[in-house]
């Protein structure tokens, strides 16, 4: 946990992305209370780093070493969701195409 004068402070806290800087005493680990899905990316000054996941919780956990962090916890797109938003979107343009079509036929 954090020790005494641990300095937390949160700039961003959204569902796909949380942004938080901590200037640690001690070296700990930051439990993020978010569930893990493939796609989450931790960052510590633009540099990823490693993570684990608690295997009860599904929660990200983050070790951190003692001093500054600036820490970004992103959710990004993986290459298999990329195309399935790709199709959908096709599929809408398909759908909107035909009724389009049918209508001025």
């Amino acid at each position: 946990g954090a020790a005494r004068g641990d300095q937390i402070q949160v700039f961003v806290d959204r569902t796909h992305e949380k942004l938080l800087s901590f200037s640690l005493q001690k070296p700990t680990t930051l439990v993020v209370r978010t569930a893990w899905f493939p796609g989450w990316t931790v960052y510590d000054f633009d540099q990823k780093i490693p993570y684990t996941v608690d295997s009860t919780t599904d929660f990200i956990s983050i070790p951190l070493s003692d001093g500054q962090h600036y820490i970004g916890i992103v959710f990004e797109d993986t290459p298999v969701r990329t195309v399935s938003n790709l199709l959908s979107l096709l599929g809408l343009l398909g759908i909107a195409g035909a009724l389009f079509y049918d209508r001025h036929a």
